[in-house]
This record gives structure tokens, C-alpha cells and sequence, in this order.
């Protein structure tokens, strides 16, 4: 959200609460307070497992605090492996995903939308884009990195980088 705060855009209404529950497009405002599951209950169950995973669990940050100090962000991670031979031949879970994703892409489409993607399909066609095209990074972010360069000595390639002016997909 501090990329829509510097840039002065508006977030949708779904995404965070202000610290009084109340509904909010701004941001700034948002950041004070919780962020909002998506889905409904279930949503709110999942976030609120990640939640625990990702804050509690690994000893960083959870709830209000990971963004509650603008200069010391307390943000941490969670990663997890699953060996899927514990429970089935992989290829067996190759082909019964491959079933579940053209289930979940065969349903009828909502007006106004062109297809149905499964979780990680878009990030696979902004990686895909950005292979190809580039990365766009923040001005702000962009001087940051090039002071620290300076800072450390470094020559990088951020040094011949000027704005980027491609889709931001």
C-alpha cells in the first residue's frame, strides 16, 4: 500500500479497514488498521491462518504491527514443502490437478469477464511479461537502491536503468 500512498492512488473498498472498521479507498488510512480477508468467512479463516503462520509462527510481525513503524517494517515469512509422494503417485496428482484446474476453467463466465484463472496462472503471465519486457520498479524504490549502491561502491545495472515505461500488467 505505500506505493499507492507516494503515487497518491486510491485502493478499492475491499481491502482494508480503517482502525474504526469503517470502509476505505484511501491507503493511508487503511494501513492503520486490518486488512480484509477475501471470501467471505472461509477467506477470513485462511487469512487468519496465514496470518498465524507467517506473523506468529515465525516470530515476526502479525496483525497491525507488521506496518505499524513506517521505517522499521516487521514483515516475515513463512514457507512450507509438501512431498507429494507421502500421499499419491505425483503423477497421479498431475493428472487429478490438471482435472480439477479444467473443472474450475469449464464454468460458465461472469459478464464482463474473458476466462477463469486458477491461483498462480496470472503471476505465471507477469513473470512470462516481465522476462520478456522487463520489471517495473517504484522511482522512490528505484532511488533508494542506487543510493545504497553508492553507499556499498556497488556498479550494477540499475545504474544505466531510467524510468520504466512499460505495462505494469
Amino acid at each position: 500500500m505505500n506505493w499507492l500512498i507516494r503515487e497518491g492512488k486510491k485502493m478499492p473498498l475491499d481491502w482494508a479497514i480503517t482502525p474504526e472498521g469503517d470502509e476505505t479507498d484511501d491507503p493511508a488510512a487503511a494501513i492503520k488498521g486490518p486488512l480484509l480477508g477475501i471470501g467471505g468467512h472461509k477467506g477470513y479463516g485462511l487469512a487468519f491462518m496465514t496470518e498465524a503462520l507467517t506473523g506468529v509462527l515465525s516470530g515476526g510481525g502479525f496483525g497491525l504491527k507488521p506496518y505499524s513503524d513506517p521505517n522499521k517494517l516487521d514483515v516475515s515469512h513463512y514457507f512450507q514443502a509438501i512431498d507429494i509422494s507421502w500421499f499419491m503417485d505425483p503423477q497421479d496428482y498431475a493428472s487429478r490437478m490438471g482435472e480439477f484446474v479444467q473443472m474450475a476453467k469449464s464454468r460458465a463466465l461472469r459478464p464482463g469477464f474473458d476466462e477463469i484463472l486458477v491461483p498462480g496462472e496470472q503471476e505465471a503471465r507477469r513473470t512470462q511479461a516481465k522476462s520478456a519486457g522487463g520489471v517495473p520498479i517504484d522511482d522512490v524504490v528505484l532511488a533508494d537502491m542506487r543510493a545504497l549502491g553508492r553507499e556499498l561502491d556497488l556498479r550494477t545495472p540499475l545504474d544505466d536503468l531510467g524510468p520504466y515505461t512499460g505495462d505494469t500488467l
